[in-house]
């Protein structure tokens, strides 16, 4: 959930990853397609160079938590107005709609901080227990 969406005493952390494999619903032939209800496996290779997600992995780090709230307002170097404009990043919700799954976003203005995560794996369901 972004920040304009929430009162004063939460905090919003946008999530953001390198490379995924994930369960999602399958709404790449859109949410209306006979697939749409079935949750399926998908592989997204890495985060275009250019998206918020690849900016974030070339930290070479398996993860990384960003605390947006902590710049300083009068900065206003490179950095600062790169988080403050529009820049793409992935929009994995419970669905998954390929190449469609970027949003724009300027992250310091949406989100609190940002949790960056190189690589991600899908949940493994649990078996049922008689």
């Amino acid at each position: 959930m972004r920040r304009e969406n929430l009162s004063a005493a939460r905090s919003s952390v946008g999530f953001s990853f390198g490379e995924a494999s994930f369960l999602a619903l399958d709404w790449t032939h859109g949410p209306h397609a006979p697939e749409a209800n079935q949750i399926v496996p998908f592989r997204v290779g890495p985060a275009p160079s250019d998206s918020v997600d690849g900016v974030l992995g070339l930290a070479h780090q398996a993860a990384v938590l960003v605390d947006l709230r902590s710049a300083p307002a009068q900065r206003k170097d490179v950095v600062d107005t790169w988080l403050r404009s529009p820049q793409k990043m992935h929009t994995v919700r419970g669905f998954y709609d390929g190449e469609r799954a970027f949003e724009t976003v300027a992250a310091s203005k949406a989100f609190d901080a940002l949790l960056y995560v190189n690589r991600i794996s899908p949940i493994h369901r649990l078996k049922a227990t008689p």
